[in-house]
């Protein structure tokens, strides 16, 4: 690449040493300083960027890597059918939080981001919808979205094709598919 800027030299410093030495040092340089600038575009891309840049592609987007998500059956209630009894689940005290937090791995944060994006750019329609939870999760994992037709929209999530995690951050209500004064209803089967 140096020789491209030492062809540019004109004739009459052509033949001095020094000149073309500073040249070569000076272009060399530059050329450096280009090849950082250009590592810094796939370094912060959202599909190639990693650890600490994909945080910071998160800071832009403005979501974090450390999510909260539902308590998952913690605390011990009266009216559920889970295994939370006298024995298995703890009172619930007054500063005891209702969320968890949970710091993402670069995949599910790379998706998050993704959804999050999408979300960003919906238009309100049943399609967006979709392409919001197919930026999330696979395409294979089937979501049902129904419109109730009076303000409100279930999503149904099919259990057995989808990680817990997926579940536990769409029932959360993190994959933002809620137009506004809409109310959603997940049900997971």
């Amino acid at each position: 690449m140096i020789e491209k800027y030492l062809s540019l030299i004109v004739s009459q410093h052509i033949d001095k040493p020094k000149f073309t030495a500073y040249i070569e040092t000076y272009a060399s340089a530059c050329i450096d300083i280009q090849n950082v600038l250009l590592s810094l575009i796939t370094l912060y891309d959202l599909d190639f960027a990693t650890g600490v840049q994909l945080d910071v592609v998160g800071e832009w987007i403005g979501v974090s890597r450390a999510v909260p998500l539902i308590a998952d059956q913690i605390y011990f209630t009266w009216d559920t059918t889970c295994q939370q009894g006298w024995d298995n689940g703890r009172w619930k005290g007054v500063g005891d939080p209702a969320n968890e937090q949970v710091i993402l791995d670069d995949g599910t944060y790379r998706r998050f981001l993704r959804s999050k994006v999408v979300s960003n750019i919906w238009k309100g329609d049943n399609a967006g919808i979709y392409a919001i939870f197919d930026a999330f999760v696979t395409p294979t994992s089937p979501i049902l979205v129904y419109d109730n037709q009076n303000m409100s929209m279930t999503v149904t999530l099919y259990a057995d094709s989808m990680a817990q995690l997926d579940k536990r951050m769409i029932t959360s209500n993190l994959i933002l598919v809620k137009p506004a004064g809409v109310s959603v209803t997940y049900t997971v089967i």
